[in-house]
């Protein structure tokens, strides 16, 4: 039998999260200073001359532009739907948001990964890529500028390893680490709260999933893959479009 590496990790999870937040917040501060200072330069030395018979003015603004978010979590509290299965290891989150002007909806994508739930021998390790659309109430009704309260909802692409440790069974047994993929529901409710360029958002959220594994027996068995997580993210936002000069209503 080959060897067993679902065990091995390279640096424990805090760390992982650590090196990630560094590493993306410092290339999308990079990129956010260099375009800052190209749009900069185009505005130096453009006049604006008004046409005889109009009365408006205007001033030099982005038009067409896009609000974009990445984000980087870590689930301070996350529950397998398949009991009597325990929480063992912490999930990240990766995520991409992106939004036209300032719409109240947006387009949301989410990386789930390095969770692991355990009871006795066994262990289940899913990973979760979601699609959501997600909405702010902000866009039903008056909320300052520094706080927001959102929904999402949409789907989920899964993949479950499921692995029994310690076999000590029929040596032929070859289920000893299985996997399963699908795709299922995502929903979540959250809030942010705003600080500039960055954003605290914590949210609830609740995956679903059923996949097939043998798990011991001869017959393959129907397991829970989904879980319930409490997120908290870390959240670096920021604007592209092309800088014009653009009419004062």
């Amino acid at each position: 039998m080959g060897r067993c590496l679902t065990n091995r990790v390279l640096l424990p999870v805090s760390s992982w999260y650590i090196v990630s937040c560094i590493f993306i917040f410092s290339l999308l501060s990079i990129s956010e200073r260099a375009y800052s200072e190209s749009n900069s330069s185009e505005v130096k030395g453009r006049t604006y001359k008004r046409k005889k018979g109009f009365n408006k003015t205007a001033s030099f603004k982005r038009s067409g532009y896009y609000n974009m978010k990445v984000s980087n979590g870590v689930s301070v509290w996350h529950q397998s739907m398949q009991r009597p299965f325990k929480a063992s290891r912490m999930p990240l989150t990766l995520g991409f948001e992106i939004t036209r002007y300032e719409k109240p909806y947006s387009l949301f994508v989410e990386g789930n990964f390095l969770s692991k739930y355990s009871i006795d021998k066994y262990e289940l390790k899913p990973y979760h890529l979601s699609l959501c659309p997600k909405y702010y109430l902000s866009g039903l009704m008056h909320m300052p500028w520094y706080f927001d309260i959102y929904g999402l909802a949409g789907l989920n692409v899964w993949y479950t390893q499921f692995v029994e440790n310690n076999y000590t069974g029929i040596t032929s047994y070859k289920h000893k680490v299985e996997d399963d993929f699908g795709v299922s529901p995502i929903v979540a409710l959250g809030f942010v709260v705003k600080f500039n360029k960055f954003e605290i958002s914590p949210k609830i959220q609740y995956y679903y999933g059923v996949g097939q594994y043998y798990a011991g027996h001869f017959d393959k068995q129907d397991i829970n893959v989904g879980a319930a997580e409490l997120n908290v993210s870390l959240i670096y936002k920021f604007k592209t479009g092309k800088r014009c000069w653009v009419c004062d209503n």
